[in-house]
């Protein structure tokens, strides 16, 4: 099986959405409306680490805004009964 490279003309997921024509059409959101200043952001994330990968542009963001950060995390040991 020869493995594709990018360089051989094949667009990579990365590269499909990035060019997608409906990206244009999505209104920029400044965060002060979507994060007004005393709200509340609470991330969860089934893994650790995942939080940062699904929000961490956003939670940067909010850091360079002053808009107070703190890190938490849960573990519940006990396993679901079905």
């Amino acid at each position: 099986m020869k493995l594709a490279s990018l360089g051989e003309g094949r667009r990579g997921p990365a590269q499909i959405w990035n060019n997608a024509p409906q990206l244009a059409q999505i209104p920029a959101v400044l965060p002060t409306a979507l994060v007004p200043r005393g709200a509340r952001v609470v991330v969860i994330a089934p893994h650790p680490g995942d939080e940062v990968l699904a929000c961490g542009g956003l939670l940067q963001l909010l850091s360079s805004l002053d808009h107070p950060l703190q890190p938490g995390s849960y573990y519940h040991m006990t396993p679901p009964t079905m």
